[in-house]
Order: C-alpha cells, then sequence, then structure tokens
C-alpha cells in the first residue's frame, strides 16, 4: 500500500466466520511492525484457562439436545444463535490473525483493552451453553448468521460515509475509548516512524456526535481509517 499514514485503524466486524483470513491477508498488505487489538490481557487469560471446559459442556448439551429432540447436530449447529455462541467461545479472529502475523513478520503485539469489563461478560460464558439456554435459543425463530455479519458490513460502511447524527454511548464505551487511545498514544510516540495498526470493532471508528469515539481521541496522530472488506 502505498502513501498510507503512520497509524491505521482497522475497522472489523467481531465474529466475522471469514475474517481470520482476511484481517491476516490485509496485514500482509499493509505490513506494519506494531500492532495493537482491542482485546484485554483478562480475557485472554480467561479463555485459555475456562474456554476448553466450556466448549466440552457445550458439545455435551449439543449432544442431549439432539437425543431429546431427534434433531441431527448440524440441524442444531445451523441455527445463527448457536452457531454464533460457537465463534464467541473462540479467541477472536482480530487476535489469532495479528498473532501469527506478528509471528512470523517479527512485529510488535499488544491487547490494549480494559480487563474490567471483559471481567463481566466473560462470566456469563457458562450460561450460555447451559442446555436450558440452548433449547430456549433453538426455539426461537433462526436468523441468517452470515447475512447478519454482512449487514453489519453495510451498516459500518454506510455509517464511515454518512457519521450518524445520534449515537447512544455508555459509560463503559467511554472509558474503554479513552483508555485504548491513551494505549495507542503512549506506544505509537515510543515507537514512531514505523508503520502502526489498531484493530478493533467498527463501531469505535466512526464520526461520532459526541466527538469522543476512539477515532476522535486520535486525531493529533492523523489515523487513516480501513474497514475489513466485506
Amino acid at each position: 500500500m502505498e502513501n498510507v499514514s503512520s497509524l491505521i485503524l482497522i475497522g472489523t466486524v467481531h465474529q466475522d466466520p471469514h475474517g481470520y483470513k482476511k484481517l491476516f491477508n490485509l496485514l500482509s498488505e499493509i505490513k506494519p511492525r506494531i500492532i495493537t487489538v482491542e482485546i484485554s490481557p483478562y480475557s485472554l487469560s480467561f479463555r485459555a484457562k475456562h474456554v476448553p471446559e466450556i466448549r466440552r459442556t457445550l458439545r455435551e448439551n449439543l449432544r442431549c439436545m439432539k437425543n431429546e429432540n431427534g434433531l441431527s447436530l448440524k440441524e442444531i449447529i445451523s441455527h445463527g444463535a448457536v452457531m454464533s455462541i460457537f465463534c464467541l467461545l473462540k479467541d477472536p479472529f482480530e487476535w489469532r490473525a495479528a498473532k501469527f502475523y506478528a509471528q512470523i513478520n517479527n512485529a510488535y503485539l499488544f491487547d490494549i483493552d480494559l480487563s474490567v469489563y471483559a471481567q463481566e461478560k466473560l462470566t456469563y460464558l457458562a450460561e450460555l451453553v447451559s442446555l436450558e439456554n440452548l433449547m430456549n435459543l433453538h426455539m426461537l425463530p433462526s436468523r441468517s448468521f452470515f447475512k447478519e455479519i454482512s449487514a453489519q458490513y453495510a451498516k459500518a460502511k454506510h455509517l464511515f460515509h454518512n457519521p450518524p447524527k445520534i449515537w447512544p454511548v455508555t459509560k463503559e464505551i467511554l472509558e474503554r475509548e479513552f483508555y485504548m487511545a491513551e494505549k495507542i498514544r503512549q506506544i505509537f510516540k515510543s515507537k514512531e516512524g514505523v508503520i502502526f495498526c489498531h484493530i478493533g470493532g467498527w463501531e469505535h471508528l466512526l464520526e461520532r456526535p459526541d466527538g469522543k469515539s476512539l477515532f476522535h481521541l486520535l486525531q493529533e496522530l492523523n489515523p487513516q481509517r480501513i474497514l475489513l472488506p466485506n
């Protein structure tokens, strides 16, 4: 890529089933020396320690559903809500792709999100894979998981070019925006002169009406935004 700024912000749709390959290819094209990812140290630690057991519970409960309802595992897993849980139990593709790129290209990689909010969210993973929850989810109308991802990319593309006039923002989002912006700023200033990529959810890169998105907060670094292709 030619004429890129030193700081490139890559927006993604979380849980994109094809995200790993697309992101790895994009990083290989950009060739960053530094990468930060919107993931917390706690999230990585929790997934390494607890997700294998949670995944075993999920498989056991899916087999119970198969036996009780006479459905095939393929029918159950193809339900959009169930497929979403499988994606959620993997390390995010953003981290996996960035980690592999960094390993083979000797690049620096940092996890920079706040752990406190990850702690709250990840405690619900065990509840998500309970038999009761899986059965309730499977009774809901199944949406196409892939169409949902495509719709998110279309929405992101539209809002990148047409900034929203109204966008709800929580205390959590604001705290995470300021925290990640400061982390990126510190790393950027310590290693100036190289290509730096930050990877995270596309919502953080919007030109929000409150003027406090991650994209806004890093304006003095002249960031370039890229949306991962659909």
